[in-house]
């Protein structure tokens, strides 16, 4: 199917009725690709702002889950993140081996993308009219409104789930009778998909799809915002989980933690994970984190470590502030050097400014420079604090310090766990640098294996809280206080 420049202009025009910031330019970056006489499919989408290229072979295993049989019943899809098309095109050459007619086809398939030139794009490398698909907005937009004081104010609103929804409006398919599949947005290349769950949370407000057949980021499974999501999909039929490798979109300029997700109409059972190991077992809908230990076994280990965080508490308490500039490998900065003293002075408190070789370089700094917070009169082991001279990258899970009381934190954002004396503080920091915490829990339960102090989600729920009087040395008193099984170490340890 041919598309030409007056059908490109109709287009454009019709599917946007107001004016939205950096439509114009969207407008060019559109026709310029549409005008280009050969294109390279892989490089359709920008790896920076929109999704990434899933290699034709993962699109195949996935698609396997359906059965041969499938295919002739001539199945329905919509992809919501269209990309380049290509798992709309190994639909298509599905349907034509079962014998559906071009016809037949045209009235099957459907997608959706942030970016226009996916959009007609797709169209034209199906030859399916454009009319089956819809672009939407990512992001936010200023919108002014009257507060109660009758003031006019601006702010940004976020308009992908309410820009996604006016384009769902013109689709005529029914929800009930399709199949979701595709490769959500990954905005950013980073990983982060803040357009994939009010994207799917939308598509599912209107039904219940005959199957969910997505790859979507990992992050979701373990943190607390992702909650909301995992109950939604429970909903919908919830019925395996497939941990991808990293290196995944390798191909298409990023690696991020992604995972197959399956649902299916009706299911009710328990949820099949296939680990990033290759092993396969399944776990009960009704945990509510999902996570790989790599057997069942080990899986089954790490969700007792809840039953260990409801007895003694969570581990970590976190704090967060702003206003503090620190970097890596420098240490503390001030703008202002007047807030800095060697000396005690009033309005002045202690904090650490350095650490070289274990010994500490206590400064004063003025009181809006530090933490609001009635624990600098306890002993604590702090997390994500990066005082000058001390190395960050010495352990993969960041900079440990024992902080004395009446030692301040910088304002900023940053971890601590409270002790209740110095022995405590001890057994705290070789607790949470041991094997089992450092090499196995965290990055089991993480798809970001350290204590990152500007992450929302950065609170673990598997690492239970260490009483006082349990006194840590080595793995083994780490397990003892876990109770962990003899077989279960040696399972541990082998994976280190």
């Amino acid at each position: 199917m041919q598309i030409t420049a007056e059908k490109i202009d109709d287009f454009l025009l019709g599917i946007v009725g107001k004016k939205i910031e950096g439509a114009n330019e969207q407008f060019r970056i559109t026709k310029r690709k549409l005008s280009q006489e050969q294109f390279e499919w892989s490089m359709l989408s920008n790896p920076e702002k929109s999704d990434m290229h899933t290699k034709r072979e993962h699109i195949l295993k996935k698609y396997d889950r359906y059965g041969k049989d499938f295919w002739n019943t001539w199945p329905s899809c919509f992809d919501p993140g269209c990309g380049d098309g290509e798992f709309l095109a190994v639909w298509q050459e599905k349907l034509q081996e079962a014998d559906c007619p071009e016809q037949e086809i045209a009235k099957r398939i459907f997608w959706a993308d942030p970016e226009l030139a996916n959009v007609m794009l797709t169209a034209q490398r199906l030859g399916i009219s454009i009319d089956n698909g819809f672009s939407y907005q990512v992001g936010k937009v200023e919108e002014t409104h009257v507060n109660k004081r009758g003031d006019v104010k601006t702010r940004k609103v976020d308009i992908t789930q309410k820009s996604f929804e006016e384009g769902m409006f013109r689709m005529a398919f029914d929800i009930n009778k399709v199949h979701v599949i595709g490769n959500l947005p990954f905005t950013y290349g980073k990983g982060n998909a803040p357009v994939a769950i009010p994207v799917l949370t939308h598509i599912l407000s209107l039904g219940n799809p005959q199957t969910i057949n997505l790859v979507n980021d990992a992050g979701f499974l373990t943190s607390s915002s992702g909650k909301d999501f995992r109950e939604l999909l429970k909903k919908h039929g919830w019925k395996y989980v497939g941990y991808n490798p990293q290196d995944l979109f390798d191909a298409g300029g990023a690696t991020v933690h992604t995972v197959d997700l399956f649902c299916e109409q009706g299911n009710d059972g328990n949820i099949e994970i296939k680990s990033i190991t290759g092993e396969t077992f399944t776990v009960s809908r009704d945990v509510n984190y999902i996570v790989d230990g790599g057997s069942k076994e080990l899986t089954e280990f790490l969700y007792s470590l809840l039953d260990k965080v409801a007895e003694h508490g969570c581990l970590l308490n976190r704090q967060e502030t702003v206003g503090w500039k620190a970097g890596q490998r420098h240490g503390v900065s001030f703008e202002d050097k007047t807030k800095l003293s060697n000396t005690p002075k009033q309005d002045f408190f202690p904090f650490l400014y350095s650490r070289n070789n274990g010994i500490h370089d206590i400064k004063y700094v003025h009181k809006s420079m530090v933490e609001n917070s009635k624990d600098h009169n306890c002993w604590r082991v702090v997390f994500g604090y990066l005082p000058g001279g001390s190395d960050p990258f010495g352990r993969s899970i960041g900079v440990v310090t024992i902080l004395e009381p009446g030692v301040y934190l910088p304002n900023d954002p940053y971890r601590y766990f409270v002790a209740s004396n110095k022995e405590h503080a001890i057994s705290i920091q070789k607790y949470i640098t041991s094997n089992i915490i450092e090499k196995w829990v965290l990055p089991k339960t993480r798809t970001n294996r350290t204590f990152d102090a500007k992450t929302p989600d950065g609170v673990t729920k598997f690492i239970p809280a260490l009483p006082k009087g349990v006194t840590i040395e080595n793995d083994d008193d780490v397990f003892d206080f876990l109770e962990t099984p003899e077989h279960i170490r040696e399972a541990v340890r082998a994976r280190f």
